[in-house]
């Protein structure tokens, strides 16, 4: 068995699978890269910012570091490991966790249950956080998915969470598009005007000079597009060329469909544009489980959202939207 992470890393072409990048200019831009939230994340500025820097990176690093210690599914003894270890009937949560699944919840409806944060026990019966994922047994992933669903759990009044079975939550698929929102919001208030956030292919800049690329999800050497700079980008990428190990010659990724339990089968990546790199990031997990045709019906509905999608064949279906972002 093989498994594989693809780990972003800064080239002449950042990339992250199919990945989405950018281009590293070549005046001196100044960068730090930490590993958290289980990725690579790294806070780029430019010459210009230089005299602040130091400030930025600890305000930016600080802030990632304070959402994984609260929403981390793998850290002992925080917020949401004694959640999804309580066994009381009403569980009282942190006030943003609470807002936070609260807007998981308006995903998942808007995904048809694609986007679905209530599957911690199936991903944990997958083993995808350890250095030996397997694929379970079918009486273990039919406990887990017992355990797993919006329909065994209730958001009520004052931060309570009515909890059905023994539910478990994994915020993986929205998370890091959070940390780059909040964090980017950190720094912009400090009076940073030109940088980027980028945490494992989930990106946002500001400042209009970052150009982002869009590589073959089964051929890093190869660029799809390119993206025409604009004043602030907000994107973010789920592929199955991520996070994936390879058992009896058959390639298992992890990206759960949570209505079977098993790696959605419809496409090999997806890539979301919207009003915020959360929704882009939750948006394209959920997309890339709903499958290309329903994705683009949904992203039609959805205001300032578009979005690149290649299925498991290798064919690209884009929003009408998205075309204007592509450089000619």
């Amino acid at each position: 068995m093989k498994k594989i992470l693809a780990v972003s890393g800064i080239i002449v072409l950042f990339v992250a699978g199919y990945y989405l990048g950018f281009k590293k200019a070549v005046n001196g831009d100044i960068k730090r890269t930490k590993i958290m939230l289980g990725t690579s994340v790294e806070v780029i500025f430019k010459k210009s910012e230089e005299s602040n820097s130091g400030k930025y990176f600890e305000a930016a690093f600080g802030e990632f570091r304070r959402i994984d210690e609260l929403f981390s599914a793998y850290m002992k003894d925080n917020p949401i490991d004694r959640f999804n270890n309580s066994k009381g009937d009403t569980v009282i949560i942190e006030h943003e966790i609470y807002d936070l699944l609260r807007h998981c919840n308006e995903i998942n409806t808007l995904t048809e249950g694609g986007f679905d944060v209530t599957i911690g026990n199936v991903t944990e019966a997958w083993k995808f956080n350890t250095q030996t994922p397997e694929v379970p047994k079918e009486s273990i992933l039919k406990e887990a998915m017992e355990n797993s669903g919006w329909g065994n759990i209730e958001l009520v009044e004052k931060n309570g969470v009515i909890k059905r079975k023994m539910i478990k939550l994994n915020f993986g698929a929205i998370a890091k598009g959070y940390a780059v929102d909040r964090a980017f919001e950190i720094i912009k208030s400090l009076g940073a005007k030109n940088f980027l956030i980028n945490a494992g292919g989930e990106i946002r800049s500001d400042g209009g000079e970052w150009e982002i690329g869009i590589q073959d999800p089964r051929n890093q050497n190869r660029l799809l597009y390119e993206l025409i700079p604009t004043k602030e980008f907000r994107i973010a990428t789920s592929g199955d060329y991520e996070n994936f190990f390879e058992s009896a010659g058959v390639r298992y990724h992890h990206i759960l469909n949570p209505k079977t339990g098993y790696p959605a089968t419809g496409c090999r990546s997806v890539t979301v544009i919207a009003g915020s790199v959360e929704m882009a990031d939750a948006l394209a997990t959920g997309i890339f489980i709903m499958g290309w045709e329903k994705g683009l019906k949904l992203v039609k509905t959805l205001l300032n959202v578009e979005c690149l999608i290649i299925d498991n064949k290798g064919e690209e279906h884009m929003s009408q939207g998205f075309k204007k972002y592509i450089r000619s």
